[in-house]
């Protein structure tokens, strides 16, 4: 079946939409959070609970976000989820903190107490994993790019690449791509220093975070912390119903507030654990 190319580069949504200082609005955020009585916190992990790093393998949650991921897990009255591009094996050994809710796979895969508990998009993985053999064939030898082949999507980070060279690779990239997006009707998404693949318009994070809000904890007020292209969906989920956070300034996000980095809500983390 034939399709059209569908492309979602930096830029989400057509109007820009003012952020709010998340350290500015805390005591109006912390007043929701104990009217509501009980939360749920979900956070991306790559730029979001661990910086960016310049390879995907290094990337590791800060000692810091471990603690406190640990010390929320254990709340009564709060459930703690990672929603993130990586799989499974790869977020479980990286977060390392039990009784989290895990979400791989860009949320096409939703773990809880090592178990499975929702699937989707099964019918994608060959032709995915096709596509990832073709890039890594193509581009695998060129210094600095990384190709990521998972399940349910495939990626080529330029990070490490020479600038000079960059444009070359992602010119290529997308000749790669393009005729599987074409045939399978696949979306491009363009974020930090990388290229992913994945299908357009059947499954994303924020159809993944509505979904464990509405599983695990529909009487409690979503709260959504995240940083790149990807956690924009998940931002316009939430938009209307919880609290959504970016972790840094971006021009035409769709979060309801912005910080500069996680560390910054630190206070509002420690009030959680000591008062709520």
């Amino acid at each position: 079946m034939g399709g059209q190319l569908h492309l979602r580069a930096g830029q989400v949504g057509l109007t820009s939409t003012l952020m709010l200082k998340f350290v500015s609005q805390m005591d109006k955020i912390t007043e929701r959070c104990r009217r509501k009585g009980r939360l749920l916190l979900l956070y991306d992990f790559d730029g979001t609970l661990s910086p960016i790093v310049d390879h995907p393998y290094k990337a590791k949650l800060p000692v810091s976000w471990r603690r406190r991921l640990g010390g929320l897990s254990r709340h009564p009255r709060i459930t703690v989820g990672v929603v993130t591009g990586r799989v499974i094996s790869d977020i479980r050994r990286r977060v390392g903190v039990p009784g989290l809710i895990l979400a791989a796979n860009h949320g096409y895969e939703v773990w809880r107490g090592g178990r499975c508990v929702f699937r989707k998009g099964g019918q994608f993985r060959k032709s995915m994993k096709a596509l990832g053999r073709a890039l890594a064939k193509e581009l695998g030898s060129v210094p600095g790019v990384i190709v990521e082949s998972k399940e349910y999507s495939a990626a080529v980070h330029y990070r490490l690449v020479p600038q000079g060279k960059k444009s070359a690779v992602k010119s290529k990239t997308m000749r790669i791509v393009g005729p599987y997006c074409r045939r399978h009707r696949w979306e491009v998404m363009k974020g930090k220093q990388l290229i992913e693949v994945r299908p357009a318009d059947f499954w994303n994070k924020g159809k993944a975070v509505m979904w464990i809000w509405r599983r695990y904890a529909p009487s409690a007020l979503p709260v959504y912390f995240g940083d790149d292209t990807t956690d924009e969906d998940a931002f316009r989920a939430l938009r209307r119903r919880g609290v959504t956070v970016r972790v840094g300034v971006r021009r035409g996000s769709q979060a309801q507030y912005v910080v500069n980095n996680l560390d910054e809500t630190g206070p509002w983390v420690q009030w959680l654990l000591e008062e709520f």
